[in-house]
């Protein structure tokens, strides 16, 4: 009921006078304009001071743009940027999980999401989200990376190895990568020792060493 009441009062400003329904959607038009200017031009301002290094800068205009547009997902993906690289991890991370991502602009999401909760150290996450990126950024040698460290966070050295070899198999050498290899080669080669030292400290092969 309430609905139609309202249907018909619309009705009876653009049937009846028509001038002042004209003036209505002039100045709702208006105002749209001028609050899609103000946050365009907050935004600029905004990316202006990251693109200088004033990251501190960058942040106070994220959160200023947020409070007045809460619904920008430019704001809320340069505020946790701007905040994990000053090492803001966790409050970036909880920035992003706020938001809400449309299915094309889900990826930056997950890659700063992913890199938040490594440097967090929050592996099980960081896991779960780098893996979703990577299947779309399959290239991204840092993200694979990050991954891989992940992984030995949890101590699984054999599938960082795994990975970053899945990532030189596409993209050939790379002295980042192999650089990152032979560690986890040598942090499983320590936890395969530490495991035969437990099992049988006995074994030959620990009496040798």
């Amino acid at each position: 009921m309430i609905k139609a009441t309202q249907k018909t009062a619309c009705d009876l400003v653009f049937h009846h006078h028509p001038r002042i329904g004209a003036m209505a959607l002039m100045a709702s038009f208006v105002v749209s304009s001028c609050s899609a200017f103000a946050q365009t031009a907050a935004l600029v301002k905004a990316g202006s001071a990251e693109r200088e290094g004033l990251y501190e800068d960058a942040i106070g205009d994220y959160k200023a743009i947020l409070k007045q547009f809460p619904s920008s997902r430019e704001a809320r993906l340069g505020l946790a940027q701007n905040q994990a690289r000053l090492g803001y991890c966790a409050e970036a991370a909880d920035v992003l999980r706020k938001g809400v991502w449309p299915t094309e602009e889900s990826v930056q999401q997950q890659q700063w999401l992913g890199v938040c909760d490594f440097e967090t150290g929050d592996a099980e996450k960081a896991i779960a989200e780098l893996t979703k990126v990577i299947e779309v950024m399959p290239r991204d040698k840092w993200l694979r990376i990050s991954l891989a460290r992940a992984f030995a966070i949890n101590g699984d050295y054999q599938d960082s190895i795994d990975s970053l070899n899945g990532w030189l198999a596409q993209n050939g050498n790379d002295a980042d990568v192999l650089y990152w290899i032979g560690k986890f080669y040598e942090e499983l080669s320590e936890q395969t020792f530490e495991r035969m030292v437990k099992e049988d400290p006995n074994n030959y092969l620990v009496l040798q060493i």
